[in-house]
């Protein structure tokens, strides 16, 4: 048994893949299949359908979900690349992937935030968005930018971890130049898509900070974190996902007084508590980690993590994400209804 007191713990959330969606329903995700819109945003509910269909008695899924238009969902989480320029991806069984552009040192000394008005991505999504709305009477504003070093290391590859050690002052001017981009699409994109959701008012701004654990905690200080203080200078809130072992990083966050967390699974959950001990969390479980594992196994994972990451008032969520081809359906009923069996 684990903590007494983890009534408010929810069944934890899991999402699939397209690898999982394309071996047990045959789902197409070609470039053909995210060019109309409208098809898109059909084809997330009928995802939605098919997990209640396999999994209603968990309480995963919708019988009849409604449309989530979205007007950056052309490029699946590839916006931010694909905005500076970088060829995206498509496979049949694969969600869209981004293309590292070919280019060097003296090309991000030179990196400007892109032209608006004859950008094709932003022009694309700005078209989408009116056909999405008279579909639907609305369209959801929100773009996956990522964080800034999340973008420059998709958009860049290589050649930015080098300028980040041979030439930190480059690097830092790329990722000024995608923080300065962010906050422009979500004042000019986002808030002219979805007022509503996007307040120019005490903005609440998150990104997810993915690429973190490829930077020595040193390198990221000197660099990367200037950048991250100044896009927490210019926002009300501020939410950080990290998906890798948050441990190294604890003091640099500390810096950003982040007002929610999203911890990779692995972490020292205790330890993060114990540095942000009002600060709500949500935590990642790595779908390897549970892949094949008995109930009992699931069970214990779960429990340790928000046994580390108490107490449950401050814990919102647990989730999978993008679950694959290999996870079994017994390991998704165990892990949403571990709850009911582990805290008592």
């Amino acid at each position: 048994m684990h903590n007494s007191q983890a009534g408010s713990i929810q069944p934890v959330i899991v999402t699939f893949a397209p690898t999982w969606f394309n071996r047990y329903y045959g789902m197409d995700f070609s470039a053909e299949t995210w060019d109309d819109p409208i098809s898109r945003v059909e084809r997330n509910r009928e995802m939605t359908r098919l997990q209640y269909d396999r999994f209603s008695d968990v309480g995963l899924g919708c019988a009849d979900p409604g449309p989530a238009p979205v007007f950056s969902d052309a490029y699946g989480n590839y916006f931010m690349p694909a905005l500076f320029g970088c060829e995206i991806s498509y496979h049949s069984d694969q969600a869209p992937a981004s293309i590292a552009l070919n280019s060097t040192i003296e090309d991000m000394r030179h990196l400007q935030v892109p032209d608006f008005n004859t950008n094709p991505v932003i022009q694309r999504s700005l078209s989408e968005a009116k056909v999405l709305i008279r579909k639907y009477g609305f369209c959801h504003g929100g773009i996956n930018t990522g964080s800034p070093i999340n973008v420059a290391v998709n958009v860049f590859g290589e050649e930015f971890l080098m300028a980040c050690a041979a030439e930190p002052e480059t690097a830092q001017h790329v990722l000024m130049v995608i923080a300065e981009t962010e906050f422009r699409l979500y004042k000019e994109l986002s808030a002219f898509v979805a007022p509503v959701e996007f307040p120019l008012e005490n903005i609440s701004f998150g990104y997810g900070n993915c690429p973190a654990i490829m930077f020595s905690p040193k390198l990221y200080r000197e660099v990367i974190l200037p950048v991250d203080k100044w896009v927490r200078s210019q926002v009300a809130a501020f939410h950080l996902h990290h998906c890798g072992v948050f441990d190294n990083y604890i003091e640099l966050y500390k810096e950003l007084t982040p007002d929610s967390l999203d911890i990779g699974g692995g972490s020292n959950y205790k330890a993060i508590r114990d540095a942000f001990p009002d600060t709500p969390f949500s935590m990642i479980v790595n779908a390897p980690d549970v892949e094949g594992k008995t109930t009992s196994e699931v069970d214990n994972l779960i429990g340790c993590m928000v046994d580390g990451a108490a107490p449950t008032t401050h814990i919102s969520h647990l989730w999978v994400g993008e679950a694959g081809d290999i996870i079994e359906d017994e390991t998704v009923r165990a892990l949403r209804t571990a709850h009911e069996r582990i805290f008592i």
